[in-house]
């Protein structure tokens, strides 16, 4: 039984359900996204990018997995009810993924290798750096 006929079965409204677990809050939600894309996106993808380094679809979605990895801990960072130093943590994490990200946003905008729908990536990972980079 897929995930959708689970969500029928039991009728948990989508917004309860990620990946496959319902979750009650936000905070619950974010730590299973951010769980499954720790464990498994970024492993993966390095050992198909050490196998393939000019595979442009498997650096793209590593750069989106850093992408979405930086917004999580971005989230977490703009938390006011989080300690000062969990909230400086989450946010050098965030920049670093960043930039990290960035650089392989750069790197395939400069070989013309971006689709319509990455074009504007590298512009939108570099305006996120400079507005968190001045909070450190």
């Amino acid at each position: 039984m897929n995930v959708n006929q689970e969500r029928r079965r039991i009728r948990v409204p989508a917004e309860r359900l990620v990946h496959g677990v319902v979750v009650e809050t936000e905070a619950e939600a974010f730590r299973v996204r951010l769980h499954i894309l720790l464990e498994e996106g970024p492993a993966q993808l390095r050992l198909r990018i050490e196998r393939d380094p000019k595979n442009a679809r498997v650096r793209i979605q590593l750069a989106w997995i850093w992408t979405e990895m930086a917004a999580l801990y971005r989230r977490l960072a703009d938390r006011r009810d989080s300690p000062v130093d969990s909230r400086d943590a989450n946010l050098r994490s965030a920049l670093d993924l960043y930039r990290r990200s960035l650089g392989i946003w750069q790197d395939l905008r400069s070989q013309g290798m971006l689709s319509r729908i990455d074009a504007t990536k590298p512009d939108e990972v570099a305006r996120e750096i400079t507005n968190y980079d001045a909070n450190l």
